[in-house]
């Protein structure tokens, strides 16, 4: 999780200095990157399970994208469906901020991509600080429900700040904090959904845990570009919300596990 906030940052950075230059040349960028992911996928990565023939059907039903909701049937309990509730909302109101940010700095504060490009990479820097200290503080020594309820509340807040700050430098400053937040939540919240699944089922729970990500990135995009077409400043608003909503279940998940531990 870590990884993927700090490296997805700088590729902001390079995307952004190197789009002042040549659009094309971002997307030759891409492409070269993704080829060499592919090479090194072969050269590097060992397989790690025991390998088989199979049929091109069992790979058709193995690739189904709903498959990894439906294996939820297999671990699902009241837990899981809080710690998803927050993992969705969360992945939504980031990606629905992470669109429209993007956007908004070039469309009302003129800025260009370069602009871009040097936010991103400060708050890859700012999660890369904050992930090897702060984040594996976090999951080491506190109790990580009630920490995940104030990292849910700063998203709130730095949300909040984004959508009523008037100046350019206000905006900015809260949008970074948004972005620091949600990156150290990730790990945070990656960690709960593992540590409460069964080792037999740890599999089928972190594959439900990326699909319900996706889903709350992709629902987040698309609720992005609708209400940006309706005013600049209301996907902010619904981001502050959804970050709110993220807060409840996590209240909600912390009381549920106070209330189950006292039972037994």
């Amino acid at each position: 999780a870590t990884i993927q906030a700090v490296c997805g940052a700088f590729g902001y950075l390079v995307g952004g200095v190197l789009g002042e230059f040549s659009i094309r040349g971002t997307f030759f960028l891409q492409a070269g990157c993704l080829v060499l992911s592919g090479i090194l996928f072969r050269l590097v990565c060992e397989p790690d399970g025991n390998q088989k023939q199979v049929s091109l059907k069992a790979v058709a039903k193995e690739a189904n994208p709903l498959k990894a909701f439906a294996d939820g049937k297999h671990f699902m309990n009241m837990a899981f469906v809080m710690l998803f509730a927050v993992n969705i909302l969360m992945n939504f109101a980031n990606t629905g901020f992470d669109q429209v940010f993007n956007y908004y700095l070039k469309d009302q504060l003129g800025l260009t991509s370069s602009y871009n490009g040097i936010i991103k990479a400060a708050v890859g820097f700012i999660s890369f600080v904050f992930n090897m200290s702060l984040c594996l503080w976090i999951i080491r020594k506190t109790d990580t429900k009630k920490s995940m309820l104030a990292l849910c509340a700063f998203c709130t807040l730095a949300a909040v700040g984004t959508l009523l700050s008037p100046q350019i430098r206000g905006f900015i400053l809260w949008g970074v904090f948004a972005y620091a937040g949600y990156s150290v939540s990730l790990p945070v919240l990656q960690h709960m959904v593992a540590a409460q699944a069964e080792p037999a089922r740890k599999n089928l729970v972190m594959g439900f845990y990326n699909a319900t990500k996706s889903l709350g990135s992709i629902v987040g995009s698309l609720m992005a570009g609708f209400l940006y077409a309706f005013h600049a400043k209301l996907p902010f608003l619904v981001v502050a919300i959804t970050y709110g909503l993220a807060l409840a279940a996590a209240v909600s998940y912390l009381l549920w596990d106070r209330k189950d531990c006292a039972s037994q």
